[in-house]
């Protein structure tokens, strides 16, 4: 989330250089990198216990994300498209997402601004409960027996019985006052 955030302002005061842009709504331009940055991430966190290796992350970035990004209306209006396939583009949370950035840009009447707050912040919350209950069950999580560390711990030196009392700088004393150093 940080990242995409950091990504996007870097970004913008680069094209600045070369584009001149006027931010509109600054809220809206700040609701939707938020909240777009919140559901692409929580959509990779998903992915990621999901996936078992790095084609399965693939499979998601090139079947799901950017078929979505691309059938978005970035590149033309949805408008355009037949009945079925506009009625389909307005359940795509990636249009919602590019369409608050436009609003926030150029101020376009935006007949669905309120309805893709909504429905980016009602999706924005399902995902997020959906990660929190994936973490809580541990599905797909491994489990790290630190507790039972000598399973990790290979048997190439026995382990000397010593106990500390203090230590001073680097080094270290026992209770009949032999120093070892740390």
């Amino acid at each position: 989330l940080v990242r995409a955030i950091l990504v996007g302002i870097f970004t913008f005061i680069l094209m600045s250089f070369f584009v001149e842009f006027k931010i509109v709504s600054l809220l809206n331009l700040f609701f939707f990198s938020i909240v777009g940055s919140l559901v692409l991430a929580l959509l990779g966190f998903l992915a990621g216990i999901w996936a078992e290796k790095f084609d399965n992350m693939s499979g998601v970035t090139n079947f799901i994300i950017t078929p979505l990004t691309f059938l978005s209306g970035t590149f033309y209006s949805i408008e355009k498209l037949p009945t079925l396939f506009y009625n389909i583009s307005l359940y795509n949370p990636f249009y919602y997402i590019i369409d608050g950035f436009r609003n926030a840009l150029i101020d376009i009447g935006n007949q669905y601004l309120v309805y893709g707050i909504t429905y980016l912040s009602m999706l924005s919350i399902i995902l997020y409960v959906l990660c929190y209950y994936i973490l809580k069950k541990g599905w797909r999580l491994k489990l790290n027996k630190v507790s039972n560390m000598p399973d990790y711990i290979l048997s190439t030196y026995a382990r000397i019985n010593l106990e500390f009392s203090h230590g001073r700088g680097s080094w270290l004393y026992t209770k009949d006052n032999k120093k070892y150093l740390d």
